[in-house]
């Protein structure tokens, strides 16, 4: 089974979470549940946009479905993202 993970990602404006952590323009935040239910307190200075979308993720690609997940993880194993030359 997947944790429940929800996803803060800036924007516009700043974010301030309950105990006064503060997340600004680019900045991103993954909070995972637990099996205890709880709240997680928000506060924004600009309007907030909600987005009902599955979302999946592994290491560094996040998709929308399994399905895109597995074929960008076979383009990256088949060598279809390129190479990055090394720095002397």
């Amino acid at each position: 089974m997947r944790p429940t993970c929800a996803w803060l990602h800036v924007v516009d404006g700043d974010i301030t979470i309950e105990g006064g952590f503060t997340l600004s323009v680019g900045q991103a935040l993954c909070a995972s549940a637990s099996s205890v239910a709880g709240e997680l307190s928000l506060r924004t200075n600009t309007s907030a946009h909600f987005v009902d979308e599955p979302v999946i993720q592994h290491s560094p690609f996040v998709f929308e479905s399994e399905t895109s997940l597995a074929s960008a993880i076979a383009d990256l194993k088949a060598g279809h993202f390129g190479q990055v030359d090394s720095v002397e």
